[in-house]
């Protein structure tokens, strides 16, 4: 078999961003496991096509929506409170101290 013509298809592809990648005979086999996934609660994808995952299933679930990552306001108040005290005036403070040292 030609290797351009071989089904393939890539979920995580550095070209192409949040997307599902193939060539024409790697979708339309997509298709038809998705479509067997239905049928049978779940289908091995590597023998049928070359891809990034092994496995395409079927199931009830309710969708996991991605938990933010972000800080509640007050925590990031703190750190950059402490951020600001960290390169600002401890710095200014070193300085007070090195000049008092010198003109002793």
């Amino acid at each position: 078999m030609d290797s351009n013509k071989d089904p393939w298809i890539k979920i995580n592809s550095e070209t192409y961003l949040e997307c599902i990648v193939g060539n024409k005979s790697g979708l339309i086999k997509l298709k038809e496991l998705i479509q067997s996934a239905i049928d049978n609660k779940g289908v091995d994808v590597n023998p049928h096509i070359k891809s990034d995952f092994k496995v395409v299933v079927c199931t009830e679930e309710e969708f996991e929506e991605t938990e933010s990552n972000s800080l509640p306001k007050w925590q990031n108040l703190l750190f950059y409170s402490a951020l600001v005290a960290w390169l600002g005036i401890l710095p200014i403070v070193g300085i007070i101290m090195l000049v008092r040292l010198w003109l002793a």
